[in-house]
């Protein structure tokens, strides 16, 4: 059981007692509370670290020396260069002085003394497709390459589809049901029952940064008597349509030129074609469901994801200007107000001039139990097994271990950068990711090649600001239900 204090007045998160804060669900539901202060929630103390249960779990083992292999992008490339020149998840050769890092190598230095085996990482190349490469050739060839991978999860479903992982399942040393692995991930990427090909959990971070959040900008929020809704989001009460009458009120003609100019004026709201599937996601629905019996489902128009879908057009309708490829840096320089970017996006803002806060989705109704967000599955990453990887009981043993000493020492970290590095500015906002991340919404259906079709209808609806959601999908359902039908089929055969 974990214990998690956010103590905001004295700007302190106790960090050390945290455990698996990335897992959307495994992060503990945080009591809506009136004090402005700080939101407190105790469970049980906690006796034993993650450490010392996974000891217990698998008990005294010795690989005598072997060389564990995880094949990675390389430090610094594709999405990693949000976090650094240097950033991976996989290795640091010594410590460096740098929070995060240095939680990595003493992960891999308590894993390697524990199993008595070598941590060594394959850099591959900078691009997440340099991964994708290396695998499915290697694979192909019947090589002995790698016990596991660092995929994006969108490649590594794809690659899955093609039989070239490991089904988790079918590990017997993975307990899939620990804390140090991501309960939200397992439950909407387990198809059939017992099909799971690949895992996130506290073993990664750039799952945390994978998620849809709001950034506004305080500087013009105050201009406009707006106050930073912290207390609605810990009262349950940060909902779409109070969002939407604080975005409009930012849209200023500076130029005088009659009407919004993206170059020169002020945006109350910017974000870019995924508009309005990523606010389907604040309204409780996906663009893909995973049944009781593992199979997944297009939410092909029921009525609430048409009703969301006709709130957010009708708030883009009234947003002349919102939509664009330069929005990161139209907030970065104080045009927009309000900015929804992907939590990893905010390590580039280090430099802003302007104060900014950082916010959950809001709701799309008041009553729905939590909030709920969008994950990138092209920014989450995930470890997976190759089919030629030798002795997978060994292999699950490894990163059971790595995963539950990540809950120790790499989530705490997480946090600690995120206001030590001054990416978030407050303690306010600190607390505000405890909201963030427990708000994830995978969805098989976000980046897989299946859904691209898919996809495009929710961005020509946001190009257009126009609801076209029921006349396109019927064009197109039938392609799309083929695509997936041929997705799924690969994994019975």
């Amino acid at each position: 059981m974990k214990q998690i204090i956010f103590a905001l007045a004295s700007l302190l998160c106790v960090s050390s007692i945290f455990s698996s804060c990335a897992d959307a669900a495994d992060t503990p539901a945080v009591t809506q509370s009136t004090d402005t202060e700080a939101v407190t929630e105790t469970a049980e103390a906690v006796t034993t670290s993650h450490e010392d249960t996974v000891r217990s779990q698998i008990g005294q083992q010795d690989f005598g020396g072997y060389t564990f292999r995880v094949v990675s992008r390389d430090p610094g490339g594709d999405f990693y260069n949000f976090a650094g020149t240097d950033a991976n998840e996989i290795y640091f050769e010594a410590e460096t002085g740098d929070i995060l890092n240095d939680a990595i190598f003493l992960r891999n230095r308590k894993t390697e003394e524990l199993l008595n085996i070598k941590i060594e990482p394959v850099w591959v190349g900078t691009g997440r497709g340099h991964v994708l490469q290396t695998t499915e050739s290697n694979i192909l060839a019947g090589d002995d390459f790698a016990d596991a991978i660092v995929h994006s999860l969108d490649f590594a479903m794809n690659s899955a589809a093609k039989g070239m992982l490991y089904n988790f399942y079918d590990i017997p040393t993975v307990q899939l049901d620990n804390p140090w692995w991501d309960q939200t991930i397992i439950s909407n990427f387990t198809m059939f029952g017992d099909h799971l090909y690949a895992l996130c959990g506290d073993i990664v971070f750039f799952d945390d940064y994978a998620v849809q959040a709001i950034i506004g900008n305080t500087r013009l929020m105050a201009q406009y008597d707006i106050e930073v809704p912290y207390q609605s989001v810990r009262d349950g009460t940060w909902t779409f349509d109070q969002f939407a009458e604080m975005a409009k009120l930012g849209f200023a003609d500076l130029n005088g030129d009659g009407k919004i100019d993206r170059e020169t004026d002020q945006i109350g709201y910017g974000n870019h074609e995924g508009a309005v599937m990523h606010f389907v996601y604040c309204f409780d629905q996906r663009l893909s469901t995973t049944q009781d019996d593992g199979t997944i489902v297009v939410n092909s128009g029921n009525e609430k994801i048409i009703n969301a879908i006709d709130t957010v057009v009708n708030f883009l309708a009234e947003c002349d200007g919102a939509i664009g490829g330069d929005n990161p840096t139209m907030f970065h320089n104080g045009q927009t107000m309000f900015f929804m970017e992907m939590i990893g996006g905010i390590t580039a803002l280090r430099d802003m001039e302007d104060d900014y806060c950082v916010l959950p989705m809001p709701k799309g109704d008041e009553a729905m139990e939590g909030y709920k967000a969008y994950v990138s599955n092209g920014w989450t990453t995930c470890y997976t097994v190759p089919t030629t990887a030798p002795e997978v009981a060994r292999i699950g043993t490894v990163l059971e271990t790595m995963s539950a000493i990540s809950a120790d020492t790499v989530t705490p970290a997480l946090y600690d950068v995120m206001l030590q590095e001054k990416y978030v500015r407050d303690p306010k906002s600190q607390e505000m990711l405890t909201y963030i991340w427990a708000s994830k919404s995978y969805d098989l259906a976000g980046d897989l090649d299946w859904a691209s079709d898919l996809r495009n209808i929710y961005y020509d609806i946001a190009a257009k600001a126009n609801n076209n959601f029921v006349s396109s999908i019927e064009k197109k359902i039938k392609m799309i239900n083929k695509k997936l039908e041929n997705f799924m089929n690969a994994f019975t055969e």
